[in-house]
């Protein structure tokens, strides 16, 4: 009984140990930036003196009625 103990614990420990350091890599792969810093908005300017930003929207649409599909949404729903 003490064996079993033993090796469900030192698992459960290498499981856990696993998943931080898959955690750690995936978080790591994220970079982000303040919009507020001064580093926001150092693009070269275009012609009328103005810089362009990139803003990423994240999220889910869905346009299943008869009216939407005519615009691009899911017509086979």
């Amino acid at each position: 009984m003490k064996i079993l103990a033993c090796t469900t614990a030192v698992l459960i420990l290498v499981v856990a140990g696993f998943l931080y350091y898959l955690y750690n890599q995936l978080n790591g792969n994220i970079h982000t930036a303040a919009i507020s810093t001064k580093s926001a908005g150092v693009e070269k300017k275009d012609a009328f003196g103005r810089s362009p930003i990139n803003i990423l929207v994240v999220g889910s649409d869905s346009r299943s009625s008869k009216a939407d599909c005519s615009l691009g949404g899911a017509c086979g729903a």
